[in-house]
């Protein structure tokens, strides 16, 4: 209140991270973009903290704006680019204002989308999304291809993505499956924090407990032919794997953490290097990091792995992949190092976007079959 000057807390009771606010015209009224278990709702809460309710349940919807008191915001799917939405005042419900890629999406051939939930470490509920290829049939048998989000806490959410796009990777004849395992955001803050100190502990479990339910849900996976793969906390999570299973038959690692000691020093600000986070530090509780540190498994390493870096990666330094596919390579495990000179973090320019799923059709492919893209003319180092 401005009129006493004092704060009062309006979402202390709700468990989400609320990511933006708009405001009714008469500021009696909020609305809350927050994400909630794989989507990101648009919920109305009154201006004293009462009333929170979810308005808008479908897809990812942001970019909130309340001019003229009229809500308006970008709503998308994991099978439709952003549009933008109204929220109708009559109805309530959400009112689609653009059509701009109606005609693209309309020549594109998609999967169906699932969204699914199991027990998984814990006996928590974990939420995965499972994405069919095109043209599935239930007779048939298609491998598995199990996508590992970053973060560590974010959440694979049902949203249209230029990059790590879940349709492309179906394209090639695979069923897709992106687990939400713990330490993702948008499922309390307990299920976020709970892999602080044991980076691969419980993650690991969720993703062993996905394909045991996956097989069982859907006969048509072939279980004999199951892949991982991930970026940056991703990345470190397929290495853990590697270290710690033998189910896939092969993995990818883009820009991943491989080995805490040298990330440490690299970057103890921008990825929350800490104590905390990490189990310890390299000077008074090494062997704590080193319990979490992928590395430190690599007598068990066997699997196939395609390593993908930024040489321009500040984040993670594109010395993380090297030195790892140094040792995949003297314990003469397959491995594949590619490195794009001009990129960061991200593989954000159009034709190396396009060499990048190449490069990781081509790797699956090898392993697991399917019918992976041509390879283009043009490449990365």
């Amino acid at each position: 209140s401005l009129a006493n000057r004092k704060a009062t807390p309006l979402s202390a009771g709700i468990d989400l991270s609320i990511d933006d606010i708009a405001f009714s015209a008469d500021g009696q009224r909020l609305w809350v973009q927050a994400e909630d278990r794989g989507r990101v709702p648009v919920f109305t809460m009154n201006a004293d903290g009462t009333g929170f309710t979810k308005q808008v349940a479908e897809g990812s919807n942001t970019e909130l704006d309340s001019a003229n008191g009229q809500l308006v915001f970008l709503n998308e799917t994991s099978s439709r680019a952003p549009e933008l939405f109204a929220l109708d005042a009559s109805s309530g419900k959400p009112r689609q204002l653009t059509h701009f890629n109606d005609a693209l999406f309309a020549g594109l051939d998609l999967g169906k989308v699932e969204s699914h939930e199991f027990a998984g470490a814990g006996g928590d509920t974990v939420q995965l999304w499972l994405i069919y290829p095109p043209g599935y049939d239930a007779k048939k048998k298609y491998p598995l291809v199990q996508l590992l989000h970053g973060g560590p806490h974010t959440m694979n959410r049902d949203a249209f993505s230029y990059r790590w796009n879940s349709h492309v990777f179906a394209s090639p004849g695979y069923i897709v499956a992106w687990v939400n395992r713990h330490g993702s955001t948008g499922f309390g803050e307990a299920f976020a924090r709970s892999i602080n100190g044991a980076w691969g502990d419980q993650p690991t479990e969720d993703i062993l407990k996905a394909n045991d339910y996956l097989f069982a849900a859907v006969p048509a996976i072939d279980r004999d032919n199951v892949a991982a793969g991930g970026g940056s906390y991703g990345g470190y999570l397929a290495t853990w794997l590697l270290g710690h299973t033998k189910v896939f038959k092969a993995m990818i690692n883009h820009a991943g953490v491989s080995d805490f000691i040298g990330q440490y020093g690299a970057d103890t600000t921008t990825y929350g290097f800490t104590r905390e986070v990490l189990g310890g530090t390299p000077w008074d509780s090494p062997e704590a990091m080193q319990r979490n540190n992928p590395i430190a498994y690599a007598a068990n390493f066997s699997t196939p792995m395609l390593i993908i870096h930024g040489e321009k990666d500040y984040r993670v330094p594109y010395g993380q992949g090297i030195a790892l596919y140094g040792i995949l390579q003297s314990m003469r495990v397959p491995s594949r190092l590619v490195v794009f000179p001009d990129e960061n973090h991200w593989i954000l320019t159009p034709q190396n976007a396009i060499y990048w799923n190449y490069e990781v059709q081509a790797w699956l492919a090898r392993y697991i079959g399917g019918q992976p893209m041509a390879k283009p003319e043009f490449g990365a180092t």
